[in-house]
């Protein structure tokens, strides 16, 4: 016996599921292209903070180098009796001071550049200061959400899940709510059948409604 089913309609139930797929794959693109911008922003971030540490560092060593500077002179003034014992204890303390702040820098410095080394895989060598196009950027914050609502991934991968979610619910609708047509060709070929001896062959086409009244709730 051979039968052939035709689907003719199942409440639209095949096409909203193919709406629901197709919208899932255009919702995992732009996870895809989210997970991409995500990756950039933070290198950006870390490369910016590289560079900001590092300057940081320089202007340390700087501020450290003067306070030596000041506290060398006042040595010499105190030496020569021309200088008080007070002046040199104050202008050590600020030396100190500069120099825990250049420990702490160079320490915020190496974080920035394990930061960077565990996002690019390299070390930060040769980065050059950034030369933001600041006419790109939106006028305001206001301006910003806009334009952020138009473009950015997760929005339009939030919008295409919300679609895929309909047309699941239409699926089940479909499924749940109306009759399925279907055409069906069966040819049999059959012998000595129910205990009658001999061929008996027969051929039907039909059109066949099914209709769930009931799935256990």
């Amino acid at each position: 016996r051979l039968t052939v089913r035709q689907n003719l309609y199942n409440g639209f139930a095949t096409r909203a599921d193919v709406a629901e797929q197709k919208n899932r794959h255009v919702s995992a693109k732009f996870n895809v292209l989210e997970t991409k911008e995500i990756t950039a922003l933070d290198t950006l971030e870390a490369y910016l903070n590289v560079l900001r540490a590092r300057e940081l560092v320089a202007l340390g060593m700087q501020n450290l180098k003067t306070h030596e500077s000041y506290l060398n002179q006042i040595s010499q003034r105190v030496n020569a009796g021309r200088g008080s014992m007070a002046n040199q204890r104050q202008a050590e303390g600020r030396a100190a001071l500069a120099r825990a702040g250049l420990i702490s820098f160079q320490g915020e410095l190496r974080q920035a550049e394990a930061d960077y080394l565990e996002l690019v895989g390299n070390m930060p060598k040769g980065l050059k200061k950034d030369n933001t196009p600041f006419n790109l950027l939106p006028g305001s914050i206001d301006a910003a959400l806009d334009r952020a609502m138009a473009n950015h991934p997760a929005i339009h991968s939030a919008q295409h899940d919300i679609k895929a979610a309909h047309a699941a619910i239409q699926e089940a609708r479909g499924a749940l709510c109306c009759p399925r047509l279907d055409l069906e060709g069966d040819v049999g070929r059959n012998r000595n059948l129910d205990g009658v001896q001999g061929i008996n062959n027969d051929i039907q086409v039909m059109l066949r409604a099914t209709y769930n009244i009931y799935n256990g709730g």
